[in-house]
């Protein structure tokens, strides 16, 4: 091996310095590095994050229950079909983690920042920005129902999460977008939200997203439930993240299907659209 001098060394570190600034993000990533943040994606994530603090989410028991949002996204997503660059994500839960609502959060060409919301649970709440009520579905947003033909839930979390999967592999789903077009909808492999409520017997929950592009579109929520001391069966539960028509059917048989909803959306509905405006 040739030795290389103390002043050929510093020269090629100086070098490398120069061109890597020329490195394209895939570059990057395809040697192992995370592009460094865009700052303006940095500033519209911390601003969609915020903007979801300004809503006080109670249960409707008694004693009535706070709700919390997750702190970060479930998910950031993109439309380009809708034209929508930068959306997120969240979900509103109990302590235990079992999601009561979900929220996109996304900026339109308009210039209007919107939050969409939709009702993940069979019991009223309230919310509520600045002691004033914006929304109070009083309907459920969702029905459960006996996954058919499924096996008892399994011992193990991971054998469970298997089950699950092919659980929801039986699946599909489709939407109108604008009434025009049918697009068949994508599931994301892995489940956006994971639980369990040992107090409600209920052994395990997920919740799954079917997408367009990347945008949520429609959840399929499983849980394995516990009757009397049984063997926990497994259920589903189907709710829209869209205004658009949406069909979902189990085994190629349709199970669930909705009309295109269009405003305005009533307070006590379990949708619901909001502009957010500072």
């Amino acid at each position: 091996m040739k030795n290389i001098s103390p002043w050929s060394l510093v020269l090629c570190v100086w070098l490398i310095s120069q061109l890597h600034p020329m490195l394209s993000v895939g570059q990057l990533r395809a040697e192992g590095q995370d592009p460094p943040p865009n700052p303006d994606q940095v500033a519209r994530l911390k601003f969609m994050k915020d903007s979801t603090q300004v809503y006080s989410f109670t249960t409707s028991e008694t004693p009535a229950e706070t709700l919390r949002v997750q702190p970060e996204p479930a998910l950031s997503w993109t439309n380009p079909v809708s034209g929508l660059k930068d959306g997120t994500l969240f979900f509103w839960t109990s302590p235990e983690g079992r999601p009561y609502a979900a929220a996109q959060v996304f900026l339109i060409e308009n210039g209007a920042w919107l939050h969409e919301f939709q009702s993940l649970t069979t019991s009223p709440f309230q919310v509520t920005r600045a002691g004033k009520s914006v929304w109070h579905p009083d309907k459920p947003g969702l029905e459960w129902k006996a996954v058919p033909g499924s096996s008892v839930a399994a011992q193990s979390a991971v054998q469970r999460l298997s089950q699950m999967k092919a659980i929801i592999n039986r699946f599909s789903a489709n939407d109108d977008f604008e009434g025009d077009s049918r697009w068949e909808l994508r599931m994301l492999a892995k489940p956006l939200l994971r639980y369990s409520v040992p107090g409600q017997d209920i052994v395990d929950g997920a919740t799954f997203a079917f997408v367009h592009t990347t945008d949520p579109e429609v959840f399929v929520m499983l849980e394995a439930r516990t009757t009397n001391g049984e063997d926990p069966v497994w259920h589903y539960a189907i709710a829209p993240m869209t205004a658009y028509a949406l069909k979902v059917s189990l085994d190629g048989k349709l199970v669930w299907e909705k009309p295109w909803l269009k405003e305005p959306f009533p307070q006590s509905a379990p949708y619901q659209i909001l502009v957010y405006k500072l």
